[in-house]
């Protein structure tokens, strides 16, 4: 056990460092993760499906997400939900739950989606870095320049800051920089908003065509660009909502408070102890002013020691207070539903703005141009969200390798060995581990390196969306609910609950088709290491 923890004081009930996680840090963690990169496609997306389909896309993603994350929210702990046995990660969800292949089934989907995700936002971040220089350049070259800047020293300045970043422990010390970034992004997504209104306002409508049903046949794209956008929309609204993925984890930081037996039994000690010493006190000192003479009531209710209707009504009037589950599920309504006001609001003013020509990316595609400092600034909140994102989705991952690998060699001390290297203000001792430095670096590294490879924003948040939608969000939330409920097959709640699982899959497949045509033709007009 570290040191840090060895005096007892620090430890949770399960013998792990004691949880400091509330409400407020659980939503911020979910609005970090779902207020991601995937807004600033929500325009395009809602171009291509139209007026009907677009928003109808989104409160139905949102509502099978809160859902689905309501379901697992109740598979923390196993077998009761408020005293059973915690489950760390989703796999350990999975594993308590269901059991046999479906554990490795879960990691595969779980820890690539990771991995993917991490890609996606190295690119999404270097992107708004390129936005911002290209902004200043317009401003002054003019609308008509060139203007081309490689995104691939953004890529190297941002895998530099998560090195850093990387070296913070464990998810529950991540808890200042989700906040930041869930400020950053509800910053960016209201200035988005702002200007979609405001163009919309100037503009009056005119020049900007919109429909019912999206980009139209023959005007705008062939029948065949028509499907496979279509499908390709469905997986960036999905990834839009990806949280799912990190859900246990999140879980995982939040703080067990006692329950009410536990806190009637302290308040008892409490209120007996300090009432014995007044008893000694006035008893001794009471006897020492009237000796033998002492009256026979010097105190009204002296030596009534324990006034048991006291202590049954002070253990009426005590606070429950809610166990990980109810306060994950409030967490994940508040995140949710304030992020689908975003969305609807983000996506159906873009798409009013900008019509069936909506950008991929309407603050780094260049539909707004001025005023150009605010679109500076949009796009640095961005980059600082994505920043914080970044690491909500990767501290996951490096938390199981790292298990996995001190379980595996339990004895070596380059893995295992916790060195105190600075005492850092407002933090307190940093212990830094020499295998944590080296792999998590690594890590950073290859996947910038990926992402300089492969950067191609829409088509890879909807082949990610894809991927991950409904393995994590609706099939292993759903069976686990099953399972635990000991749901009877062919009922009428097994049946709908069925339906619902195969009607996510197709919409899965449909946008990952979608999303990998659009990667094979992406492919076949890049050029590697050229400038955009």
């Amino acid at each position: 056990m570290d040191a840090h923890l060895q005096d007892g004081k620090n430890i949770d009930d399960d013998g792990r460092e004691k949880r400091t996680g509330t409400l407020v840090t659980a939503s911020a963690h979910i609005i970090t993760a779902v207020i991601g990169s995937g807004v600033l496609s929500l325009a395009w997306a809602i171009a291509q499906l139209g007026w009907v389909a677009g928003p109808a896309a989104l409160m139905a993603f949102s509502f099978i997400t809160y859902f689905t994350s309501t379901l697992l929210a109740d598979a923390y702990r196993s077998p009761d939900p408020v005293s059973g046995k915690r489950n760390y990660t989703y796999m350990d969800v999975v594993r308590a739950n269901l059991g046999g292949n479906k554990v490795q089934l879960c990691g595969i989907a779980q820890y690539v989606n990771l991995v993917g995700i991490t890609i996606g936002y190295t690119i999404t971040a270097s992107i708004s870095m390129v936005a911002v220089k290209k902004s200043n350049c317009f401003h002054s070259e003019g609308h008509a320049a060139s203007c081309k800047s490689s995104s691939y020293p953004y890529m190297i300045i941002f895998a530099g800051i998560q090195i850093i970043l990387s070296q913070i422990p464990n998810f529950d010390k991540l808890s200042w920089l989700s906040i930041l970034a869930a400020v950053m992004s509800f910053a960016y997504s209201s200035i988005g908003l702002g200007l979609s209104i405001a163009k919309v306002v100037a503009g009056g409508g005119g020049g900007v065509r919109t429909s019912l049903t999206g980009v139209q046949v023959g005007l705008d794209v062939s029948g065949q660009d028509k499907v496979w956008r279509t499908f390709q929309a469905i997986g960036d609204i999905a990834f839009a909502y990806a949280y799912s993925t990190v859900l246990v984890e999140i879980q995982d930081t939040l703080k067990s408070y006692p329950p009410e037996n536990k806190v009637m039994k302290k308040a008892s000690l409490a209120g007996v102890s300090t009432t014995t010493v007044f008893y000694v006190l006035c008893g001794c000192l009471g006897y020492a002013a009237f000796g033998n003479d002492a009256p026979g009531n010097f105190l009204t209710g002296f030596g009534f020691y324990e006034p048991f209707w006291l202590i049954d009504f002070a253990n009426d009037t005590l606070k429950s207070y809610p166990p990980e589950n109810k306060v994950m599920k409030k967490a994940s309504l508040a995140g949710v539903s304030t992020t689908t006001v975003f969305y609807v609001l983000c996506g159906c003013l873009g798409y009013a703005a900008f019509g069936n020509d909506a950008p991929g990316n309407f603050l780094t595609g260049f539909g707004f141009y001025e005023p150009f400092w605010l679109i500076d600034f949009a796009n640095i909140c961005i980059a600082i969200h994505l920043i914080g994102a970044y690491q909500v989705f990767c501290q996951p991952l490096f938390s199981f390798f790292e298990m996995k690998c001190k379980r595996r060699w339990p004895n070596s001390k380059f893995i295992t060995t916790e060195h105190i290297l600075i005492n850092v203000p407002f933090y307190g001792e940093y212990y830094i581990n020499m295998f944590r430095l080296v792999w998590r670096t690594t890590y950073v590294i290859l996947t910038a390196v990926i992402a300089m490879i492969f950067p191609f924003f829409n088509s890879f948040l909807g082949l990610i969306g894809a991927a991950s939608f409904y393995p994590l969000t609706v099939y292993f939330p759903i069976e686990i609910y099953i399972a635990r409920a000991k749901i009877q097959r062919f009922s009428v709640t097994w049946v709908w609950l069925k339906i619902l699982t195969w009607v996510c899959l197709v919409i899965s497949l449909v946008a990952a088709t979608g999303s990998v045509q659009g990667l094979l033709t992406d492919v076949k007009k890049y050029k590697p290491f050229e400038m955009d």
